[in-house]
């Protein structure tokens, strides 16, 4: 059920917990609302992962599952390939630098690329929790970097994974405090910026609820979306504090309203949106200096958190003060975050800023010939320890959990007619990797396999969910086309049948299957 009033700062307060108790949805809101700092640990053995959270808002994840490293989602992404993967992994293992760097260097990926795709990889790994219904949580307040690579917004985070995962029977128990009562927004949120705005279903039912309170059945009805869709987003706005019991408000005067909050998008007129103000005409030679500024901001952004004074400007130990002054003064001229905004690049400034901070700091070090000999005596012990460690012979070993592994032994095992056996292995696939709809499709088809009796209606459950989290697995319309095609629903099977034919092209089984309804339907 929905924490309410202190007893959110008593989940934020809480050194751990069940998951099947406080939801992973709750906990993650309620550090949001508390904005803590600290490693937040989540265990369902065998899997383990840690979220790293700074004033609330996840900045990295651990876990010790294969498909989450950075190699293996880029794989999955079609952005390398597995040659291009295990050399480039190879040598970031040797050189002990980031996987991200040595793609940059070899051309791979753009600066700008591995950015984008280290958010998406963090959102991923994050997203995984909204589905776990069982497990252990322990927080540990601990100070971490404020300049961590990536950020996620938690707010966003929380909105997309209710919407995409978490399972109904969660928010079914969330929203029992609503029951028979009227929703209203909430005039005065803790979380007063949520730094977004709700599109699609979320934005429907704000502008919905502007107009008066009404419950959950007529506000479904108001908003055109089926009582799971509004139980959804009613659930992940009451997460961010957006939406309560109108009972609640009743008495409350609004400093502001929630909708507006939600709803205002910076640089608006009447509601139309404007786009960033246009920068004056440049030629072909500027705009490449300024896409060149870019790149080197990004690629200097992901790597100078493990430099120090001397690396980050690339100088010698052994460099004269007016070489450190011509770096510093190019650094400042590159990463100076007002000149950013001024030509119109907004979307690098946070990265500048922070670059522009260390250039300073950089500079101060080095300038001074106290902290610059302490530097470079710190530089020498570092340089014997990595010699003597060198020396020392060791092995690389991982224990990662691989569920695409797993997955395919399973599916081999299945199409033997070993299904006992293949059951397992696609259970723990399913366990690892949630958020893969084909491993769903496949796990609930071969369960119904299995024993259609006992899983035949569970399995149409499971298949539509799995539609539901991804609209292009194929494999799952085309099993569920079957089954409904069994259960003498020719109309809606051959619907999916023929969506299946367009996903799963060159695979034929689609095709022969929708020739066969077309003779049951003689």
């Amino acid at each position: 059920m929905l924490p309410k009033g202190e007893q959110w700062n008593e989940v934020a307060a809480a050194a751990g917990g069940d998951l099947a108790v406080t939801s992973y949805a709750v906990v993650l809101a309620a550090m949001a609302r508390a904005g803590r700092t600290g490693a937040l640990r989540l265990v369902r053995k065998p899997i383990t992962k840690q979220v790293f959270l700074v004033a609330g808002r996840p900045v990295e994840c651990r876990s010790n599952l294969a498909h989450e490293t950075f190699g293996r989602f880029l794989l999955s992404e079609g952005l390398l390939s597995e040659a291009d993967q295990r050399t480039a992994l190879a040598e970031a293992l040797s050189r002990e630098i980031p996987l991200g760097e040595v793609l940059i260097e070899r051309g791979l990926l753009t600066p700008q690329e591995v950015l984008k795709q280290l958010q998406f990889n963090l959102a991923r790994k994050l997203l995984d929790g909204f589905t776990w219904n069982r497990g252990e949580f322990e927080f540990e307040e601990e100070a971490l970097a404020e300049d961590a690579a990536v950020r996620v917004n938690a707010a966003q985070l929380i909105l997309t994974g209710v919407l995409k995962l978490t399972p109904q029977a969660e928010i079914a128990e969330g929203l029992r405090r609503f029951m028979g009562e009227r929703i209203a927004p909430n005039p005065n949120p803790v979380i007063e910026d949520i730094s977004m705005r709700p599109a699609g279903r979320p934005e429907r039912v704000i502008q919905a609820l502007r107009q008066r309170p009404v419950e959950m059945a007529e506000l479904a009805s108001i908003t055109s979306l089926d009582e799971d869709e509004t139980s959804r987003v009613v659930y992940a706005l009451a997460l961010l504090d957006q939406l309560v019991p109108a009972p609640e408000v009743a008495h409350k005067q609004p400093s502001r309203s929630v909708d507006e909050a939600l709803l205002e998008v910076p640089g608006t007129v009447e509601g139309k949106e404007l786009g960033p103000p246009s920068p004056a005409a440049v030629d072909p030679a500027e705009n490449q200096a300024l896409l060149l500024r870019q790149t080197k901001i990004v690629e200097a952004y992901l790597s100078f958190r493990r430099k120090d004074s001397f690396d980050f400007f690339e100088l010698a130990e052994g460099c004269s003060p007016e070489e450190i002054d011509r770096a510093y003064l190019d650094a400042a001229a590159t990463y100076a975050p007002w000149s950013l905004e001024e030509v119109g690049v907004t979307d690098f400034v946070e990265q500048g800023e922070l670059l522009f901070l260390k250039a300073a700091r950089a500079y101060a070090e080095l300038s001074n010939s106290e902290s610059r000999g302490s530097l470079i005596h710190r530089r020498k012990v570092l340089r014997d320890q990595e010699a003597e460690r060198k020396k020392a012979k060791f092995a690389i070993e991982t224990d990662l959990l691989d569920s695409e592994e797993q997955f395919k032994k399973g599916l081999a095992l299945a199409e033997r007619g070993d299904l006992g056996k293949a059951l397992e292995l696609l259970e723990f696939a399913v366990s690892c990797d949630p958020q893969n709809a084909t491993y769903r499709a496949e796990l609930s088809y071969r369960r119904h396999q299995f024993e259609p009796h006992r899983y035949r209606k569970q399995a149409i459950v499971d298949l539509r969910e799995a539609i539901r989290i991804d609209s292009r697995c194929g494999i799952a319309s085309y099993y569920l086309g079957l089954i409904q095609g069994d259960e003498g629903d020719l109309a809606d099977a051959e619907t999916l049948l023929r969506k299946s034919i367009k996903l799963m092209a060159p695979d034929r089984r689609p095709i022969e299957a929708l020739k066969e309804l077309a003779g049951k339907k003689r």
